[in-house]
Order: C-alpha cells, then structure tokens, then sequence
C-alpha cells in the first residue's frame, strides 16, 4: 500500500471517533511563564550497559542521524521546569503528564530530534508494546491541528485528511516520519499532529497547547516508554515550543543517581558558579539548516596530555553536501569517529598503554575492552578539544566504563567506536557527569561544567 494512504487508512477510526466527541481545532499556543521549580528526579538503569547492544544501538543511530543530515538538503521567552530522566539500555527516558485531567507517561529524551510524540489509543502495531498510551477522548484539551495551520507546515512532508469535516485547509494534519535512512523502513512513526496541555516535574507545571503527535503506528528502537520527546532545534521540539533560552542536563554515572534536566531559568549559568563553564559556540550545518542537531566545532583529541595528529578538517562539514560535522547527542549510547581520527586515536591510547596492537578480541567493528587490573590501575588521559579554547578533560569513566557482555562479564571498554559516516558524535557516555547547558539565546552556544567543579 501507498505509504499516503495507508497512514491514513489507520488513522480513519481515532479521526471518526475523535470528530464524534467534538475535538477542538489548535495550534502551538504562546503559554505564560510558570514560577521555576525544582522537581524529585529519578533514573532507572539496568544492572549495566551491554556492550554489544551498546555497538549495535550506536551504529544503527549514526546511520539515521548521518541520513537526516544529508537528505533533508511569538511566545516571550522565560519558561522554567526542571523534570525526571530514566536510563534505560544506554538511552534516558524523559517523564511527562499530557491532557486534561494528565495521564502520566514517558518517553525517550532525544537531542537529535525535534517532534514530540506518544502512542495514542490501542495503538496495536507500535513499538514498543506494553507501554501506556495517551487517549484523546478522555482529555478536554485535545485539539486537532488543521491541514492549513502554519504547525503542519513545520512538518517536513505533512499529510492532510478531510475527515473530521471543515472547510479548506481545515482538515487534519497528519504525518509519516521517517528516522531511518532510504534503505530502512522499519524505523518511523505516523499519526496525526494534535495539541494538549503538557505538565513536567513534581510541581506539575502545565503548558498548554504544545504540538505533538498522536501515533496511530510505529516501528522501530524507541527504548520502553511510549514515544519519543524531541529536544533538538527543530521548531516542533519541547525546547523551542517552549521558547526558553537554555536547557541542561546532568546524566549521572551512577547507575541509582538521579539525572536532572533543566529549563528555562534553571538552566541559568550566568550567575553562582558559572565561571567554572567551559563555553564553545552551537553551529549550523551549511547546507541544511533546519536540522535539530547541536552541531558543535571540535579542534583536536589529546591521550595521556599529548596531542593526537589528526588530519585538518577531520572534523568539518562538506560544504557541498552537509555531511560530517560534530555533534552532542542524548540518544547515542557511545562516541563515534571518523577515520582517520578512530585510528590514529585508538592507536595512541594503546600505545599509551602498552599495547603494540589492539587485544586479540578486538578489531574495528568492535568495542576495545580490556579486562584484568585493580581499581587503582591508572590509563592515559583523554581531552577533547572545542572551538573557543573549551577543553572537555574526561574521567575514566567517561571513556573507559565498565561495561558488560552477554554472558554478564565486565570489563572496561573504549566508549568510543569508528563511524562509517562523515559524522562525529559525542554520545552520552562521554557526558556523564558535566553538567551540559545548550544556552540559545543571542549568539548560540553550549556550556560544560566538569564533575568536580
């Protein structure tokens, strides 16, 4: 069936049954700023990370961020919440109450995406299943966004449907959206895009009229919430339709910790212990500039103080086709890199450490691992190097966790895989621990605070 009409083929009952109980019509609402608080956090993690599902998950990420990169050639700002994220499989979840009254639900917090979205109704044939879904008809506040609205537009290939009825342009908005690349077609959501009242954090803070999309399918690694809450610099995502000027995030290394997220005012680090920031400026990609990603310009890697001879532009973007660049990205378990840097890093920390040559287990399709030592074996340092002078000097743990394999041995393993694509990604091993603020105000930047400071 024609990928058109067989998405709006499911959503034919939820749209006769939502036309039935009168279901308004809305878009993205300017919302008034609540009073900032803070919220109890709470992050669940397996015993540890696996690192084979680690790999896996991690290449199958870079293959739909890399796509996206290349393929895709009014409110006053002042919202503050601060609200819980949950680990889970390498990946955090992000909690959230939707409708009115609020049905609590959660879903996987994503740098590298921008459209909010959860399971709606029965929902027989999403991924993942089991999780809760959100029921329009029993919310007073769920609206339709209409085909003509200026929200279907931030869609990049909106679907219209008439039937809730309406004049021109007044029909349904839905959508089909693809996170894989032109070969994977197991990787997406669709449904139709709707707004509600959303509510973050102990203290329920209320945002009405946030656009986000009801799914009626979908298929693909969306961790075991019940979608997905977009957090990138598309117009769609929680940060923008919010209109703060900065969010951050500590994600703890602690598998029983905590891991706060912050917006608006509480992701302020002017005043307090901001000197203890490292700052380098957010980019743009040249060619596609309406991408979500937190492109950021990085200099150069150091192991063990010494500084690792990569290539110049190792880490740039094709200014002819988008491709490479570096990122910062919530949803990567692990960090990528392109060769010649993958090597020639990987090379210098062996060296560094005695080795000639990789273990005899590993190779470069797989984590390098190393197991034997005590808790007081010492391993080379690694720094990474941004533009402006800010230096991301990582602990052990950042690029040496231990991790698991799949009969439940541990070992400490490089956080750090090849990418067969262009582009970097610094995953969230890496920023364990920093306390990483992406501050969008005037001239863009993203902001990291080292563990101990």
């Amino acid at each position: 069936m024609d990928t058109k009409l067989g998405a709006l083929a499911l959503m034919l009952p939820l749209l006769l049954l939502l036309s039935a109980t009168r279901v308004a019509y809305g878009g993205i609402q300017p919302t008034p700023p609540p009073a900032s608080f803070q919220a109890a956090l709470v992050r669940i993690e397996p015993a540890g990370i696996n690192y084979t599902r680690a790999v896996q998950r991690s290449r199958s990420r870079l293959s739909m961020l890399a796509a996206r990169a290349v393929s895709n050639a009014g409110a006053a700002p002042g919202e503050s919440a601060q609200t819980p994220l949950k680990k889970g499989s390498g990946d955090y979840a992000m909690s959230f109450g939707i409708g009115t009254p609020a049905t609590g639900l959660s879903g996987e917090a994503d740098t590298g995406s921008d459209l909010i979205w959860t399971k709606c109704g029965a929902c027989a044939r999403c991924s993942p299943r089991g999780s809760p879904s959100y029921y329009p008809t029993s919310s007073s506040s769920a609206a339709f966004v209409a085909c003509g609205d200026r929200t279907c537009g931030e869609l990049p290939r909106p679907l219209c449907s008439n039937v809730a009825g309406g004049g021109s342009g007044s029909g349904n908005c839905s959508y089909h959206y693809a996170y894989g690349n032109a070969r994977d077609t197991h990787h997406y959501t669709e449904g139709i895009l709707m707004t509600e009242t959303f509510t973050f954090g102990d203290d329920a803070a209320a945002f009405p009229g946030i656009a986000f999309g009801c799914t009626l399918r979908s298929e693909g690694g969306f961790g075991t919430g019940s979608g997905l809450v977009g957090l990138g610099r598309g117009k769609l995502s929680l940060v923008t339709q919010l209109n703060v000027e900065a969010f951050g995030y500590r994600l703890s290394s602690d598998l029983s910790a905590p891991s706060p997220i912050s917006f608006g005012s509480l992701a302020d680090v002017t005043g307090g212990n901001g000197d203890s920031f490292m700052s380098t400026p957010l980019l743009t990609n040249p060619v596609v500039q309406d991408l979500p990603f937190y492109y950021v310009g990085m200099t150069g890697i150091s192991i063990g103080g010494k500084l690792v001879q990569i290539p110049s532009g190792t880490f740039s973007f094709d200014r002819s086709t988008g491709a490479g660049g570096v990122i910062f990205d919530s949803g990567t378990t692990l960090t990528m890199l392109p060769d010649p840097a993958y090597t020639l890093v990987r090379d210098e920390l062996l060296s560094q450490m005695g080795f000639q040559k990789p273990p005899p287990a590993a190779n470069d399709d797989d984590l390098i691992c190393f197991t034997g030592g005590s808790s007081t074996t010492t391993f080379p340092s690694m720094v990474l190097h941004f533009d402006g002078g800010a230096d991301m000097d990582l602990s052990t743990e950042n690029y040496l966790p231990q991790m698991q394999g799949q009969n439940g041995e541990t070992a400490r393993c490089w956080s750090v895989v090849k990418s067969s694509q262009a582009l970097t990604i610094i995953g969230n091993i890496m920023q364990m621990d920093f306390h990483v603020v992406f501050d969008l105000s005037g001239t863009a930047r993203m902001l990291f605070q080292p563990p101990t400071a």
